[in-house]
């Protein structure tokens, strides 16, 4: 009885929402007007299946163009090993090459220099070798580490079943 009377209100919701006022007429009830609210939420939990790793290198360097070139070499060296370790071309996406000038002080003295940053995201779906990515990168010289970040590939599936 309750699942039919659940149906009906989603039907009568779905027929009342295809026929919405515009968003500036006057919605509140009149004497003779009834009223109908329904609201849920859906929960669906789902085990990961694909995670997201940032790993980067950052050079610090007097000269621009050596902590360019030093960045543009660690990042091929850990590219190089990641691949060997089954990543694909695919899985790698580059999300950020960036060089700026900084400083620091040291008892008043003014020490400038250039930080050249290159950073990638890996995309894995061996969820237990995550540890050993990691341990890869590092000993090929990664030393600008993101988060993990651990999803579902298919994210549409779960919300349709949330939905329903």
């Amino acid at each position: 009885m309750i699942k039919k009377m659940m149906s009906m209100m989603v039907a009568l919701t779905l027929l009342v929402g295809s026929t919405a006022l515009p968003a500036f007429a006057d919605t509140t009830p009149q004497n003779n007007q009834h009223v109908i609210s329904v609201s849920g939420t859906g929960t669906v939990v789902a085990k990961p299946d694909i995670a997201y790793l940032q790993v980067g290198y950052q050079a610090h360097n007097k000269e621009a163009l050596v902590a360019q070139k030093e960045a543009k070499t660690k990042m091929a060296a850990i590219l190089k090993l990641l691949k060997a370790k089954g990543i694909k071309d695919a899985d790698i996406k580059t999300t950020n090459v960036s060089l700026y000038k900084t400083a620091d002080y040291v008892k008043e003295v003014k020490n400038e220099y250039y930080v050249a940053i290159n950073t990638v995201e890996i995309t894995t779906r061996d969820l237990d070798g995550i540890g050993e990515l990691i341990d890869t990168a590092v000993n090929a010289g990664a030393n600008d580490l993101g988060s993990v970040r651990f999803t579902v590939e298919d994210q549409e599936k779960y919300q349709i079943q949330a939905i329903t």
